[in-house]
């Protein structure tokens, strides 16, 4: 039985080959804040932390040999505004860094695209996907939130 509370998940870590690379797609393209950079010097690595208080990436340049999350995970980006959503793959779509086309499906799906990060990440953006406890509970009520039971050993 666990005997305290964790009230959130608060970061991922990403270890990226070419953190300046990392940061043209997050903070420029994306536009998720770089909240600050930190060097460690045994051994020597750079970081940035992007994104926002409550959840961010920390980006740290090291060596990579695939992709890091692997070919199922994938690093969540939320687009408040539907047009700047739609803006925002237009964009991405003329300058084909789109790899997967854009989709809808019932919440908590909604509608999403995908793109690679330059260490072939899969960076999944999407609009009308937040998890807030009033869509989280009309969720679990509907017909889409029939869960299997799994045995935990």
């Amino acid at each position: 039985m666990v005997e305290h509370e964790i009230s959130r998940i608060s970061h991922h870590l990403l270890v990226v080959a070419n953190l300046k690379a990392s940061l043209e797609l997050y903070s420029d393209k994306l536009g998720l804040e770089v909240l600050q950079y930190r060097r460690r010097t045994d051994p020597e690595q750079l970081y940035a932390w992007v994104g926002s208080l409550s959840y961010h990436l920390i980006l740290c340049e090291g060596p990579t040999s695939e992709p890091a999350i692997g070919p199922y995970g994938h690093v969540g980006i939320s687009v408040p505004s539907y047009v700047e959503f739609l803006s925002l793959h237009d964009r991405l779509q003329t300058n084909g860094e789109v790899v997967e086309p854009l989709h809808e499906g019932p919440w908590p799906i909604c509608k999403w695209f995908a793109l690679r990060d330059p260490d072939l990440n899969r960076v999944e953006v999407s609009f009308g996907q937040d998890m807030t406890e009033i869509n989280w509970n009309q969720w679990r009520s509907s017909q889409h939130a029939q869960l299997p039971t799994i045995e935990r050993r």
